[in-house]
C-alpha cells in the first residue's frame, strides 16, 4: 500500500447538484464507547447508497492510488 498516495476530496465523487446544497453540522458526545458504535451505526444507515459509494471511492484513492486496477478483471486472470 502506497503511504504517499495523494489525498482525494469527496466531492470528486458527489453530484453537483448534492454539492450544492447546505449540510449541518453534527456534534455527538457518548457516555460509552457502546453509545458511539450505535450512534455512528445509525450515521451509516442514514447514507444514501450513493454517499455510501462516494466515501468508499474517497477512502479507496486515499489507500491505493487513483490507478487501481479492477478487481474482477484481476480476479478472472487468477481463477484460470
Amino acid at each position: 500500500m502506497p503511504t504517499n498516495a495523494p489525498v482525494h476530496s469527496i466531492l470528486e465523487f458527489v453530484p453537483q447538484h448534492a454539492q450544492d446544497t447546505t449540510m449541518e453540522r453534527v456534534v455527538h458526545k457518548s457516555k460509552s464507547f457502546r453509545e458511539a458504535d450505535l450512534w455512528t451505526l445509525a450515521q451509516y444507515r442514514e447514507m444514501t447508497p450513493d454517499e455510501r459509494i462516494a466515501a468508499a471511492r474517497v477512502l479507496q484513492r486515499s489507500v491505493y492510488g487513483k490507478d487501481l486496477p479492477d478487481v474482477r478483471a484481476t480476479w478472472k486472470q487468477t481463477s484460470k
